[in-house]
């Protein structure tokens, strides 16, 4: 099967937390298993609707931290 995105996915095994805006209170652990240049695939315990918010931290393998927040949920 030809791949049709644009930029390439690197697999990756990446402690993160996400989090549903403007309810900052409660967060949840999840892992990145792969990136690239125009999105990020992790793991969910909750549902997560397409075009929900969702702020994602991801722990780097350094001493700092990205977040990201993004509406566009593909599942």
């Amino acid at each position: 099967m030809e791949e049709r995105r644009k930029y390439q996915r690197v697999n990756v095994d990446l402690p993160a937390q996400y989090k549903f805006p403007p309810d900052s209170l409660s967060s949840f652990i999840s892992t990145v298993v792969n990136i690239s240049a125009e999105g990020v695939c992790f793991i969910s315990q909750q549902q997560i609707r397409s075009g929900q918010d969702v702020e994602l931290q991801v722990d780097l393998d350094t001493s700092e931290q990205v977040s990201f927040k993004e509406k566009d949920i593909c599942q």
